[in-house]
């Protein structure tokens, strides 16, 4: 009774991440002799993503039979995403897996392992909202998208903040990799955008320290604003999730004959 009661406890959020963890879904089936070879797998490198993608997949392909196959489910991190996708298909699991691209444009990480797809040629999921002709920042609708975000409406202002994101997203690639400026210029991509990066500097933008309501902290104010994007990217205005989902259920669903 105590270990029900626990779970009564949890947050409904946390228990939900827990069960789509890939490697302790992977885990309890060997436990319980639970054939998992049947199952399309939709993998993601955060719980965030799944839930993003689980949603927005309903969305535009809507009463798609293949959907209501698949099991969305996640591993934290990219390094650690592609090695449960590597390990999985070994197992003879059918998978499909999308990490973000970030500075990884040749897809070096990824190698020849099949079936792994990233955002290229968006540094993120939540950006490739603001991609257009390929890999050119659309600007416009990033200004656009901004002000729906936040409470800034002067343009001078409006882009100090991209010009921010853009900096602050060289500083986090680099960070990750000492190369990546380098490999983002040969396949000429000239403003990479992450989305945490542009959530950080519309922050920058509107803090106001002790003129906000104590409830709205710095931790609160970053996570609104990142769950505005995603309901922006929801829109899917350049149709490139769209297009991403159904190179991933081919993957799963591959057509023969």
């Amino acid at each position: 009774m105590k270990e029900v009661n626990f779970i009564a406890r949890k947050n409904p959020n946390d228990l939900d991440n827990s069960l789509s963890n890939f490697s302790r879904r992977r885990a309890k089936a060997i436990l319980t002799s639970e054939d998992l070879s049947k199952i399309p797998f939709m993998h993601f490198e955060s719980p965030t993503d799944r839930k993003f993608f689980q949603k927005i997949s309903s969305q535009i392909l809507t009463n798609n039979s293949k959907l209501s196959h698949c099991d969305f489910v996640y591993t934290h991190t990219k390094r650690y995403a592609i090695k449960e996708h590597r390990d999985a298909l070994k197992n003879g699991l059918n998978v499909c897996t999308l990490v973000d691209m970030d500075h990884d444009v040749g897809g070096e990480m990824i190698g020849n392992t099949k079936k792994i797809h990233t955002t290229k040629y968006a540094c993120t999921l939540y950006t490739m909202q603001f991609i257009k002709n390929e890999k050119e920042l659309d600007k416009k609708h990033l200004k656009k998208i901004i002000k729906k975000i936040c409470s800034e409406k002067n343009d001078a202002k409006i882009n100090s903040i991209i010009d921010n994101a853009l900096t602050i997203t060289e500083q986090s690639l680099v960070g990750g990799d000492k190369k990546a400026k380098e490999i983002l210029k040969q396949h000429e991509l000239e403003n990479p955008l992450n989305d945490h990066a542009l959530c950080d500097a519309i922050f920058e933008n509107e803090w106001r320290g002790d003129k906000w309501q104590e409830e709205l902290t710095e931790r609160g104010l970053l996570r609104r604003f990142e769950h505005k994007l995603r309901m922006q990217a929801m829109k899917d205005q350049n149709g490139l999730i769209k297009q991403l989902l159904n190179r991933m259920l081919n993957d799963l669903f591959p057509i023969t004959g």
